[in-house]
């Protein structure tokens, strides 16, 4: 895991998906996460989920149309708030 200091980015809700991006891409982790609460999590590996395009491709298709969706939805999310950002004044001049 990184080093450093810890900075908080967000706050995951019910439905949320955390490291879903490693689950495509194979990548170091680039984050981790504390609970504040008590949680339910469901792991899905990258293993587990080659595993699955095999012994349940349906359901295989059908999960990663919802990751997709969610990804989509927070890309689309991230693109408005730079395009906010970068729309703002520039404060110095």
């Amino acid at each position: 895991l990184p080093s450093g200091p810890r900075v908080r980015l967000g706050e995951a809700r019910p439905g949320d998906l955390l490291g879903d991006l490693t689950a495509f891409d194979g990548d170091a982790r680039v984050s981790s996460w504390t609970a504040v609460s008590p949680v339910t999590l469901a792991v899905v590996s990258a293993a587990s989920l080659e595993r699955m395009t095999q012994d349940d491709s349906r359901l295989a298709v059908a999960l990663l149309g919802w990751i997709g969706k969610r990804l989509s939805l927070r890309l689309r999310q991230a693109n408005a708030r730079l395009g906010a950002a970068l729309s703002r004044p520039d404060p110095a001049g």
